[in-house]
């Protein structure tokens, strides 16, 4: 029975077992992320190009084996994340849009449309391999039908488009495909996509000539792809990627379509009307919490006006004070502090001599890294993406102001990450422990919903842990004790230990 029972156990980790609970997602119960059955907290971290590398190797005619010299890396950076006990991350699921074109095209192909999800498999068999789960962005914005005279404010603002219907089918596709994986923690609508909207006051249209939408249109288009979504997979979160909203966001939408691109407005959104533009994204939609993109720069980025017309900063905190009060709670999907060159006085925070690069591990850079990683412990956020960890892709491996960090590289810096999300988890009193592999354990076993014990583990103290390593409970042991907790558990007594799934 017992082997039948770490079978079963595996396969559900590997993704083919169907029984997925809410405890399996992320979700939010009373403006507080849930995990697991027990409240969650976490400085997770953006591990973006996976699958854009994992097409490179498809598109290139070569196989995802695990001897893949691309695999072996990209499994060996989601291993290093769990060996430091991070739990999510965040990634793109779609290509990137230089290589939409590519996608698209095998997409539409009957004899290479298998190859599409090839990438986005294989990141979740490995993500299931060392229990992480993903924040899946499905980069929505990419689906414009480039072959017609459609733009971006076809897609947003028209339903019946053939981008819409192009996206739409991705939708259904993707979804139904993924629904059953574990990996998956919750689904991103697009990337940074509320960056399109109100680009030019009056024409929205850029100098390269496309058609942007509105932020009405923005608000519209979220809560219907939001609906599309939820229509297949009503287990998960849905949330937008939608980085913040200029600081002018108000002002910007308000300027008549007679107006000219001159018309843009001198002053900068009062707090009521910035957060009545978050209430317009937000409000009688799917998302359950409010997700920004923040880093730190220099004023007048974040600056708004406060009711009263003074300068009013926009910081981590003020941003989770504006989400709460909007009655959801706040994910900061990318997150960091990223190093610029120090000649460019006007990039980054006034008065400060700022960091070129991470990499040689710089004083200042490690201030800087310090400074942010205090910063979001404090924020009253929970959840928070550190943009990013181990970058393959060749742009950034050549930059000198290259953003990522890893453990071989900038390793003081990366333990700085590790180090703020055990003391946001310590925060909010979630324990964590670093669960052993899965093993056979000759002296404990579970059958028939109960767990038993050899005759030398009997009366010694038993403690329950939950997958996110939450304490549930300690008891004696005693043979056919019943399991009031379900899902993936791990089970202690003194040094031994086994996994179980309690269905």
């Amino acid at each position: 029975m017992r082997k039948i029972i770490l079978i079963a156990l595996v396969l559900f980790q590997t993704g083919f077992a169907t029984a997925l609970t809410k405890n399996d997602v992320l979700s939010v119960q009373n403006g507080v992320y849930y995990l697991d059955g027990a409240p969650f907290a976490e400085i997770g971290w953006n591990k973006f190009d996976i699958c854009w590398l994992f097409w490179d190797e498809i598109n290139a005619g070569r196989s995802l084996t695990d001897t893949n010299d691309m695999v072996m890396k990209q499994r060996s950076s989601i291993q290093e994340l769990a060996q430091a006990g991070v739990k999510t991350i965040r990634l793109f699921g779609c290509v990137h849009g230089s290589k939409f074109s590519s996608w698209i095209s095998a997409y539409n192909n009957p004899l290479k449309h298998e190859s599409c999800w090839l990438p986005l498999d294989k990141t979740l068999d490995i993500c299931e391999e060392f229990n992480i789960r993903a924040v899946i962005s499905l980069m929505c914005e990419n689906f414009v039908d480039r072959n017609t005279t459609e733009n971006v404010r076809e897609l947003v603002a028209d339903s019946t488009s053939v981008s819409r219907q192009m996206l739409y089918q991705y939708i259904d596709e993707t979804v139904n495909r993924y629904k059953n994986r574990r990996g998956v923690l919750a689904w991103e609508v697009s990337n940074e996509m509320t960056n399109k909207c109100d680009i030019m006051p009056g024409t929205r249209i850029n100098s390269d000539g496309e058609r942007l939408p509105t932020m009405a249109q923005m608000s519209t288009f979220y809560k219907q792809v939001g609906r599309r979504i939820k229509a297949i997979d009503n287990l998960r979160m849905v949330t937008s990627g939608g980085s913040y909203l200029r600081e002018m966001a108000y002002g910007l939408s308000i300027i008549p379509q007679s107006e000219t691109p001159a018309a843009w407005p001198i002053n900068r959104d009062m707090y009521t009307q910035y957060k009545n533009m978050y209430k317009l994204v937000y409000d009688n939609s799917e998302f359950e919490n409010v997700d920004i993109h923040f880093y730190m720069r220099k004023a007048p980025n974040y600056q708004i006006r406060a009711n009263d017309g003074t300068d009013f900063m926009m910081n981590e905190i003020r941003f989770n004070t504006l989400s709460t009060a909007i009655g959801k709670p706040l994910m900061l999907g990318e997150y960091g502090a990223l190093p610029k060159e120090r000649t460019n006085t006007d990039y980054w925070l006034t008065g400060h001599d700022w960091f070129e690069t991470f990499t040689g591990e710089s004083d200042s850079a490690q201030m800087y890294v310090q400074d942010a990683c205090d910063r979001a412990v404090n924020s009253g956020c929970r959840l928070i993406y550190w943009w990013c960890y181990d970058s393959h892709r060749p742009q950034d491996q050549v930059d000198p102001q290259r953003m990522d960090l890893d453990v071989t590289r900038t390793p003081v810096l990366f333990q700085k990450v590790i180090d703020a999300n055990r003391r946001l988890k310590q925060k909010y009193n979630i324990t964590t422990v670093n669960p052993p592999e899965l093993i056979e354990n000759s002296k404990m076993w579970f059958s028939d919903g109960c767990l038993n014990f050899s005759t030398e583990q009997i009366g010694k103290i038993c403690s329950i842990y939950n997958s996110q390593g939450k304490l549930l409970k300690q008891i004696k042991a005693a043979n056919n004790t019943h399991l009031q907790y379900k899902g993936l558990l791990l089970i202690t007594v003194d040094n031994e230990s086994i996994k179980i799934l309690n269905n």
